[in-house]
Order: C-alpha cells, then sequence, then structure tokens
C-alpha cells in the first residue's frame, strides 16, 4: 500500500512538473517575458503545498520521539519559521 501512495506521488510529481514546463515553453515563445514567477508559483501550488500538508503530521512524530506533549509548540515554531524566511527574502533580496 505504501509503495502504491509513493508511486502515485511520483507520478503527480513528475505530471505537474512536466505540465509546468510545457506551459513555461508555451507561454516563453508566445509573449518572450520573464516566466520564472509563474513557473514558480505553479510549483510551489502543486508539489509545495501537497508536500507541505503533510508536515504536521511530521511534526506529530517528532513530538512523540521528543516527549513533546504541546503540539501548539510545533505550530508557532512552523509559523515563525516560515514568517522569518519570508521577511529574510524581503529585506535581503541579494540572497534570493
Amino acid at each position: 500500500m505504501i509503495n502504491e501512495i509513493k508511486k502515485i506521488n511520483l507520478n503527480h510529481s513528475f505530471i505537474f512538473f512536466l505540465l509546468s514546463c510545457i506551459f513555461s515553453l508555451i507561454i516563453f515563445k508566445i509573449n518572450n517575458f520573464s516566466i520564472s514567477p509563474l513557473i514558480c508559483l505553479l510549483l510551489i501550488l502543486t508539489i509545495g503545498v501537497s508536500h507541505g500538508s503533510l508536515d504536521h503530521i511530521k511534526g506529530k512524530k517528532l513530538f512523540n520521539i521528543l516527549n513533546i506533549k504541546k503540539i501548539s509548540i510545533f505550530y508557532f515554531s512552523y509559523i515563525f519559521i516560515a514568517i522569518s524566511v519570508i521577511l529574510f527574502g524581503q529585506l535581503y533580496p541579494l540572497f534570493r
């Protein structure tokens, strides 16, 4: 069962990556403008969101291993790190 899920996830990721590449090539040939923001958005919306949706499960498993009972610490830390990364990217665009 787990191997089937991994296979589906791999196929899903490959199909969306392939579609985003084809989409970017078509748009680039038609309009000749910077396509990288659209590719990034498409990849985040397809692969990134589905991958990140499992982070809370991984956090719960990690907290069980570390014997930490308050899962709210994980959520606070997760959101804090996400906001920090966004702010760092905005304040220091040279490192992007």
